[in-house]
């Protein structure tokens, strides 16, 4: 990883991140009923498959960016740095929260009214793929 160039890590990081998700759009279009009298398995072992998957991956998904700073940092200042990645780390995950805020109010979904879950899985895994990939292609090439 710290001898590929950070953008391919950080496209195939998105990639990855993306096929990861597809349980997720499978349980919200309901095709755990169909694995389930298909090949005798449904909801709750695809969410547990997808949770043992994910799980570790999210957290492997910060050593690109850690890396980064860690390379790049002028001597000296390496705490520094490491505090502003936290602090846009932070940022990020705010700006997650407000999405997931937006995104509800567009595609409602209350206790017992799960219409719009399809949607609103698809409209959060696409955003989820084209922010990043956005960031890559248009910066990628500086943060090599």
């Amino acid at each position: 990883m710290t001898r590929e160039p950070i953008a391919r890590v950080l496209l195939w990081l998105t990639i990855l991140g993306t096929v990861l998700s597809l349980p997720t759009i499978a349980l919200a279009l309901r095709w755990d009923e169909w694995t389930e009298a298909m090949f005798g398995f449904g909801a709750r072992t695809i969410a547990l498959v997808d949770t043992t998957a994910s799980s570790p991956f999210a957290e492997l998904s910060m050593i690109p960016a850690l890396t980064l700073v860690a390379i790049n940092a002028p001597a000296g200042r390496r705490a520094t740095w490491f505090a502003l990645m936290a602090s846009l780390m932070n940022l990020a995950l705010v700006a997650g929260q407000l999405e997931t805020k937006y995104l509800n109010w567009i595609f409602e979904v209350d206790r017992g009214a799960y219409g719009h879950l399809p949607e609103l899985t698809i409209a959060a895994i696409v955003i989820g793929f084209v922010v990043p990939l956005t960031g890559i292609l248009a910066f990628g090439r500086r943060a090599t």
